[in-house]
């Protein structure tokens, strides 16, 4: 249903917007809350940790807004953490969100500048994501050989060697710390 066939079924009649709108706010409100994951107040837990779950949080409020179809709700809330998303580099979630906003840039609300963005936002990060995965593969196997005893390390060093070798050969145009930290310590075992 549209907002007006929402408020005239709830009140009648159109003149009272302000209550419907107030009603959206109350429960958009209600779900985000209910969605509450565990103490993030705490002086004990990081703030990039309490930052994922913000997101976490919000991406999930999202995901339930899309599937209710109220999709300015849902883009509502991913335009505000989207920048938090960027930020701390939460690689699955940027992709995620850049393909929803590229979707809706392309057919509700038609914006070939956000759509751009989004777009490019989309190729990078897939790109980055493929090669996140990449290197974690790559790493948990040279850990597994490494851990085995019966591997010789030369053997774990020159697979790490062709490993870093491929991956210069995809090396992804957007950078994460994820993928820095993996590249370094693959570094270190070759």
């Amino acid at each position: 249903k549209s907002d007006e066939e929402a408020i005239k079924s709830l009140y009648g009649d159109l003149k009272h917007k302000y209550k419907y709108s107030k009603l959206k706010y109350d429960l958009r409100r209600r779900l985000y809350n209910t969605l509450h994951l565990g103490e993030l107040d705490s002086n004990t837990v990081s703030e990039d940790v309490k930052t994922f779950m913000e997101c976490q949080k919000a991406w999930t409020a999202i995901r339930f807004l899309l599937y209710f179809n109220a999709k300015a709700a849902a883009i509502s809330i991913l335009e505000k953490h989207f920048p938090k998303m960027l930020k701390y580099e939460f690689t699955i979630m940027i992709l995620e969100g850049a393909r929803r906003l590229n979707r809706y840039y392309s057919t509700y609300e038609l914006d070939n500048k956000k759509l751009t963005y989004y777009d490019d936002l989309v190729s990078k990060y897939l790109s980055l994501y493929i090669v996140e995965v990449k290197i974690d593969s790559y790493y948990n196997s040279l850990i597994s050989m490494y851990i085995e005893d019966k591997s010789p390390k030369e053997k774990v060093a020159s697979t790490a060697t062709e490993y870093l070798e491929q991956l210069d050969a995809i090396y992804p145009e957007v950078l994460s710390s994820t993928f820095i930290a993996s590249y370094i310590l693959m570094e270190i075992v070759n």
